[in-house]
C-alpha cells in the first residue's frame, strides 16, 4: 500500500503527462473527427512549458497554413533605366530662342545711319522682322573762284526681312533677304559766295523700293543680351540725276560727269550694321 502511494507521488506528474497525451491523441483520431498538426515531441514540450490541455488541445487543432496558401512577398520589378539623350547644339539653340523669341536691337554703327531692329522667332531657324535706320548731312566749301558748293543729304531706309540660319554647326551665323523701302535725296547747291546766288542746283533721287540680300552674325548670351554684325547689299537700280542751271552757269557733260562720280563714290549700294540690344519674352 505504501509502495502504490509512493509511486503515485513520484510517478504523478509523469502519470499526468501520460493522461493529457492519451486524451489527445483519442480527441484527435478520426473517430472524433479531428486532426492534428502536433507531434508527441510538441505535446510534451507544451506541457513542460505549463500549458494546459484546452490550451495544448487549441494549438493543435489549428493547422499551421501550408507553403502554398501563405501570402507571397510583392517583389517590385526593376523599372527600365531611361537614359536621358543630351540636346545636341541646334536643340539648345532652338530652345534659347524659343524662351526668348523675341529681339529688340539698336543700329549703332552703319553707313546709313542709326536706328532700330525689331524681329521676331517665327518658327526654328526663321525671323522677321524690321530694320528702321536714317541719317542726315550737309557739307559747304568756297573756292577760290569765289564759288561755293553747298552739299545736303537725307537718307531714310526700312527693311522688312526674314533671316534663316541654315549652319548647325555656327548657330549664330544667319542669311536674309527682302524688301526695302527708301527716301534717299541729294542735293548740290552751287552759288556765288560774295551774295549767296543760286547759279545752279544739282539733284539726285534713289528709286523708293529696292531689295536686299545679306548675311552676319546674331549672338543671344543666356542673360538674353545679344548683339550682331550685319553686311547688307541694296539691289534697286540707278539713281536719277536732274541739273538746274542759272542763264550764267553753264554745267556740261564734264561737269556732269564729275558729280555723278562723287556720287557713286558714297557707295550707297552696301552697308554694314553693327547692332546690339536684348531677347525677351512676354
Amino acid at each position: 500500500m505504501l509502495y502504490i502511494e509512493f509511486f503515485l507521488t513520484t510517478n504523478g506528474n509523469q502519470v499526468r503527462h501520460l493522461l493529457i497525451i492519451l486524451s489527445f491523441l483519442l480527441l484527435s483520431s478520426p473517430l472524433f473527427g479531428q486532426s492534428s498538426e502536433c507531434t508527441r515531441i510538441q505535446i510534451g514540450k507544451m506541457i513542460k512549458l505549463g500549458l494546459s490541455e484546452s490550451e495544448i488541445l487549441e494549438v493543435c487543432r489549428n493547422p499551421t497554413i501550408k507553403s502554398e496558401d501563405k501570402p507571397k512577398p510583392v517583389v517590385e520589378e526593376p523599372k527600365p533605366v531611361v537614359e536621358e539623350s543630351k540636346p545636341v547644339e541646334e536643340d539648345l539653340k532652338i530652345s534659347d530662342e524659343s524662351e526668348r523669341p523675341y529681339q529688340t536691337q539698336i543700329i549703332l554703327l552703319s553707313s546709313l545711319g542709326s536706328g532700330i531692329s525689331l524681329f521676331y522667332n517665327f518658327k526654328n531657324d526663321i525671323w522677321f522682322g524690321i530694320d528702321s535706320q536714317s541719317t542726315s548731312g550737309s557739307r559747304s566749301s568756297t573756292f577760290a573762284t569765289g564759288e561755293k558748293s553747298e552739299l545736303n543729304l537725307n537718307f531714310s531706309t526700312n527693311y522688312l526681312n526674314a533671316r534663316y540660319y541654315l549652319i548647325e554647326s555656327m548657330p549664330s551665323f544667319f542669311i536674309q533677304g527682302g524688301l526695302v523701302s527708301r527716301r534717299w535725296t541729294i542735293e548740290v547747291v552751287e552759288s556765288r559766295a560774295s551774295n549767296n546766288k543760286i547759279l545752279g542746283k544739282y539733284s539726285t533721287k534713289y528709286p523708293s523700293s529696292a531689295l536686299n540680300l545679306g548675311l552676319g552674325w546674331n549672338w543671344i548670351s543666356d542673360l538674353g543680351i545679344s548683339g550682331g554684325i550685319h553686311f547688307i547689299g541694296l539691289i534697286g537700280g540707278s539713281p536719277l540725276h536732274t541739273y538746274e542751271t542759272d542763264s550764267s552757269w553753264i554745267c556740261d557733260d564734264r561737269c556732269k560727269a564729275s558729280y555723278e562720280t562723287a556720287i557713286d563714290e558714297l557707295n550707297t549700294n552696301s552697308t554694314l550694321h553693327l547692332n546690339i540690344g536684348y531677347n525677351f519674352n512676354f
